[in-house]
């Protein structure tokens, strides 16, 4: 992002409005609802949603059933919407991992984009109806009540819509949320920056009760507090990496792993009592459900999970097998009598 997009982009977000130009000399400003307007907004959505019940509208529900019965959404469409984003997160990890080498990194990254494009596009057709649903009436017509109550002139006065309709301003509102990769360029340079090390101390660098924030401002403040928390570790990516979102993204990932293989490993640990067992090279644990299954899977490193794939690739080769001849057994067998072998020739 150039220089002056970013300063533009940060003051827009520290004063908490969105200026419109409605007409020739004539600008509003667009707030975020108070406490109170987001309450009763919350009561416009749910009249609304009773409303649209009671006038036999779809729901959400309904309408993606429907979809399945037309064959506008079929069953690949739901593995899609439930594989896609995790080989999202492999992509990512893949991109942090080769970071140091620009061609294979960036030959991920194209699968990476083509992959969110794909997400994307299964989203928008499972939800192509959803504005004519209950849900979707009754949250246009709460957001229309927020624009209605939110947007004010220079003066502070309430705007009159002499000049503009409500749904044209809240068009111009949803179109210009700022994206999360220009929240995360934002808070990584100045001017943001310089304020953010200099305000963090006090807790209250906009001024104003958590509560009343924005939800732009609750995103600067949100990453501001990741990449503060990165940056302090002693094992700190590069600055280089860091101002890349797709391998800084992998980076939180692999974080995120590590964590949550050591609970299941701390937790099954916790399990095995005996310490002959606990020591052993290789252990087996009996799984009654896939959530354990995969809490046991997320202990294995990834020399373990390499010898898992070739096991199995050679018992689907061989289809019965004994344990002592599959590949890394032999292996280690045969490095082990090396190592007595040796000790007896270095007795004798």
């Amino acid at each position: 992002m150039e220089q002056q997009d970013r300063e533009f982009l940060y003051a827009r977000i520290v004063s908490g409005y969105l200026r419109l130009k409605v007409s020739s000399g004539v600008i509003v400003l667009i707030k975020s609802p108070t406490v109170k307007q987001q309450y009763a907004s919350q009561e416009v959505y749910k009249d609304s949603y009773e409303e649209a019940i009671s006038q036999n509208m779809f729901t959400e529900e309904e309408a993606l059933e429907l979809l399945r019965e037309s064959g506008q959404w079929k069953p690949i469409d739901d593995k899609r919407i439930e594989q896609i984003p995790k080989d999202i997160e492999k992509l990512k990890l893949k991109i942090y991992e080769s970071f140091n080498h620009e061609k294979t990194r960036e030959s991920i990254r194209m699968f990476l984009r083509k992959a969110e494009e794909q997400l994307a596009k299964t989203y928008a057709n499972k939800h192509a109806y959803n504005s004519t649903t209950c849900e979707g009436y009754a949250s246009y017509c709460r957001w229309n009540w927020i624009i209605e109550k939110c947007t004010f002139y220079e003066d502070d006065t309430l705007y009159d819509w002499k000049h503009s309709s409500i749904s044209s301003v809240l068009g111009y509102y949803q179109n210009n949320i700022v994206p999360d990769s220009d929240i995360r360029d934002i808070v990584r340079n100045d001017p943001w920056r310089s304020v953010w090390s200099s305000g963090r101390k006090s807790g209250n660098v906009f001024g104003v009760p958590a509560i009343e924030l924005t939800q732009e401002q609750k995103n600067v403040i949100v990453w501001s507090q990741i990449y503060d928390s990165v940056q302090e570790s002693p094992e700190a990516p590069s600055e280089e990496l860091l101002s890349d979102d797709d391998a800084f993204d992998g980076y939180l990932i692999k974080q995120r792993n590590t964590r949550k293989s050591q609970q299941n490993k701390n937790e099954i640990e916790g399990e095995l009592t005996n310490d002959k067992i606990k020591n052993s090279d290789e252990v087996f644990i009996m799984a009654s459900d896939t959530k354990r299954i995969q809490k046991i899977e997320s202990m294995n490193d990834d020399a373990a999970k390499g010898m898992q794939k070739s096991r199995r690739k050679k018992i689907k080769e061989a289809g019965n097998i004994n344990h002592g001849a599959l590949p890394d057994v032999k292996k280690s067998i045969q490095m082990d009598a090396n190592e007595a072998f040796k000790s007896k020739m270095k007795g004798g």
